[in-house]
């Protein structure tokens, strides 16, 4: 068991020594507000008890055993009407989750012992299967008039409600390497996914009715919500058998009794659940009598669920920077489309593109059949940054996690359309004209949004997606590039030279 879990279980373990020795030992001072004393030794009849038990639950993916202890301790009574009590547990789900209540209570049984209401609050806490830890507040009424019983609870989180849970990568994409100016260089981008869970609030209520004594059955519902999640709502229904000699001794001279209790619920989001359970209840102090009838239920454990509910959210709660995915040694991958046709000079620019210390090449054919002699040479020659497409695995940035190489690797790109002919310019005159003013595009997309939109084989729904890692990449642009830019037909160059100043970039 893990050090928060055993320090939980002795802090209740010195509650059970500290309180029944303090009750066997020592008589109550009489309160000057009561007309009777309070655990006085020889009218005591609600006695502090210590009760533990284990279950096992079905169709749940894991955590399917748990463990719980309660320990019930009356701190103030008038006999028979009048009761507050606390009801401490530690409930352990194997594994990392458990959670522990702290429950202050008040009970009331009538003067014909025929009808009891009690009200309680508690203060909980659980760490769950992600090590997150949440703490909630639950207030509960509960009722018995004669055999038949009615309770309810409601659960209120506080504290932070959401937590983050794991990170899981996105599937990796191909986009063009925006330095390479013959648009056959790729990287694979992954994205990081943070997902988390959630506190939901809600309530319960059930019924039941004792059909002999000790064994009750109950049904019931329960309804929990949090934005982000589906709704955790359905019935519910269980029976219990709580066994106790009628003559008040002890089972097998140690138990005050021993139980058993089968259960079933069933909401959309977890479907059905299952569980048995087994118990048993050892009193603090010796049996000064048994009680009757309703009176029976003074002393017992609250009702209620012992689990804060939690559930992990539908969608990432955070997407992290996308980053190049990298090989086994941490090398960043580009990916090189290359064709029957690629030349020498292709295969140099290539190379001037990436960052050879760091970076590594796999030479990816357009279709199966290309063969290129020129290619096969540059890769024998370029061996530890040039590979072929098989040869290497690829690796998230984020993770660390080996990943599937992207469907797009093997997309075949639109062929390359022809640029056309240049128009002959006039000869300049040597008379100075005054150029044309020309009206300013005032619906110019910014220099990054241009430079995503021109280099980016991506659909337009993912651009903002990606704008954060593209804007970081076009402040490193070399002076090289920007000339190109800056000479392309494509560009606004007035455009560039205003807004050159309000981008930082290092180059300039």
């Amino acid at each position: 068991m893990k050090t928060n879990k055993l320090f939980l279980v002795i802090i209740l373990m010195v509650f059970i020594i500290t309180d029944g020795s303090v009750l066997a030992n020592h008589e109550v001072q009489i309160s000057p507000t009561l007309s009777k004393p309070v655990f006085a030794k020889e009218e005591i009849n609600y006695l502090p008890h210590f009760q533990a038990g284990g279950s096992r639950f079905f169709n749940v993916d894991s955590n399917n055993w748990a463990t719980s202890l309660d320990l019930f301790v009356p701190l103030w009574q008038n006999f028979p009407s009048h009761l507050v009590f606390t009801h401490l547990r530690f409930y352990d789900r194997i594994g990392t989750p458990y959670e522990g209540n702290a429950h202050l209570g008040y009970r009331h049984l009538s003067d014909d012992e025929a009808w009891l209401y009690g009200l309680y609050g508690a203060f909980d806490y659980r760490k769950t299967v992600f090590s997150n830890y949440f703490r909630q507040l639950t207030f509960g009424m509960e009722s018995w008039y004669k055999n038949f019983f009615i309770g309810a609870n409601y659960y209120q989180p506080i504290g932070g409600r959401l937590k983050g849970t794991r990170v899981v990568d996105s599937e990796p994409v191909l986009v063009s390497v925006p330095a390479n100016s013959n648009g056959n260089l790729y990287n694979i981008l992954v994205t990081p996914d943070h997902y988390g869970e959630k506190a939901a609030g809600g309530g319960d209520m059930e019924i039941g009715y004792e059909f002999f004594k000790g064994f009750v059955g109950y049904v019931g519902g329960y309804y929990f919500e949090t934005s982000g999640i589906d709704a955790i709502y359905g019935p519910k229904a269980r029976l219990s058998y709580d066994y106790s000699l009628a003559n008040g001794e002890r089972v097998l001279k140690i138990f005050d009794k021993v139980g058993i209790e089968v259960g079933i619920q069933h909401d959309k989001p977890r479907g059905n659940i299952g569980y048995l359970s087994l118990n048993c209840r050892v009193g603090l102090l010796p049996n000064q009598g048994r009680l009757q009838g309703v009176a029976r239920h003074m002393v017992d454990l609250v009702r209620r669920d012992v689990d804060i509910i939690t559930s992990e959210l539908k969608a990432p709660i955070h997407r992290g920077v996308p980053r190049v995915a990298v090989d086994s040694g941490g090398r960043k991958i580009n990916v090189f489309k290359y064709h029957s046709g690629t030349t020498q000079d292709e295969l140099g620019q290539v190379l001037n593109s990436i960052n050879k210390n760091n970076d590594i090449v796999i030479a990816d054919p357009i279709a199966k059949d290309v063969s290129n002699p020129v290619v096969d040479e540059w890769i024998k020659v370029c061996g530890g940054i040039v590979k072929l497409m098989p040869q290497v695995s690829i690796y998230s940035p984020h993770t660390g996690r080996q990943l599937s190489m992207p469907a797009s690797v093997n997309f075949t790109p639109e062929p390359k359309q022809e640029p056309k002919p240049e128009p002959k310019q006039e000869p300049k005159s040597e008379l100075k004209q005054e150029p044309k003013q020309q009206p300013r595009q005032e619906l110019m997309p910014p220099p990054e949004k241009m430079f995503i939109e021109k280099y980016a084989e991506i659909v337009p729904a993912e651009l903002e997606f990606y704008e954060d890692f593209y804007m970081s990449e076009y402040k490193k642009l070399s002076f090289e590039v920007w000339e190109q830019l800056r000479n392309s037909k494509n560009s606004n160059i007035r455009y560039f030279e205003e807004k050159r100043k309000e981008i930082e970039i290092d180059s300039m």
